[in-house]
C-alpha cells in the first residue's frame, strides 16, 4: 500500500510540474499574442493610410550634420498618422535615440522615438494628436534615450510638408 501511495505522489508531482510549465507556455503565449495583434493593428493603419487617395509622398533631406540621412514620410495630411521611412542614418550611442519632430513654422511638437538597423535603416508609424496637415515641416533629431519634450540635439533629416 505504501508502494502504491508513493506512485500516486510522484505522479501527482509529475502532473504539477506538467501543468507549471503549461501555465508558463500560456503566459509566453499570451504574451506574444499581444504583440502580434499590436503588429497586426499598425499594418492595418499603413494599408488604410497607403491606400488614401490623398496619400502624398514628401523627400526629408539629410543636413549638414549627417548629409548622407535621408527619409520619405508618406502622409494623408488630413489624417493623424504617417509613415517614415529614413535610410542612411549613423548608428546612435546606447543612451541616444533619434525623435521625430512635427513643426509648425518656429514651433515645434516631438513625436514616437525610434533607432536605425546597423544599415541605418528604419521604419516608423509616426502618430500625432492632431492631422497632420497643421504642421509646415517634419524632421528628426538625436535626442537622449525615452526622448524630449523640446528638442535637444541636432536635426539629421528636415522637408516641408
Amino acid at each position: 500500500m505504501s508502494y502504491e501511495l508513493d506512485q500516486i505522489a510522484a505522479q501527482n508531482d509529475n502532473f504539477a510540474s506538467v501543468v507549471d510549465n503549461l501555465t508558463g507556455e500560456n503566459g509566453e503565449l499570451a504574451l506574444q499574442n499581444v504583440s502580434l495583434t499590436e503588429e497586426l493593428e499598425a499594418q492595418g493603419e499603413v494599408l488604410n493610410l497607403i491606400s488614401s487617395p490623398t496619400v502624398q509622398a514628401v523627400t526629408l533631406p539629410g543636413t549638414p550634420e549627417q548629409p548622407g540621412a535621408e527619409g520619405r514620410i508618406i502622409i494623408d495630411p488630413e489624417k493623424n498618422v504617417a509613415l517614415l521611412v529614413v535610410d542612411g542614418m549613423s548608428e546612435l550611442a546606447a543612451d541616444e535615440v533619434y525623435q521625430v519632430l512635427l513643426i509648425r513654422d518656429t514651433d515645434h511638437e516631438t513625436a514616437d522615438t525610434f533607432k536605425v538597423d546597423t544599415a541605418g535603416q528604419g521604419v516608423l508609424l509616426v502618430q500625432s494628436d492632431v492631422p497632420l496637415s497643421d504642421f509646415t515641416q517634419i524632421g528628426v533629431s538625436i535626442e537622449p534615450i525615452g526622448g524630449s519634450e523640446q528638442r535637444t540635439g541636432d536635426v539629421i533629416i528636415v522637408g516641408e510638408l
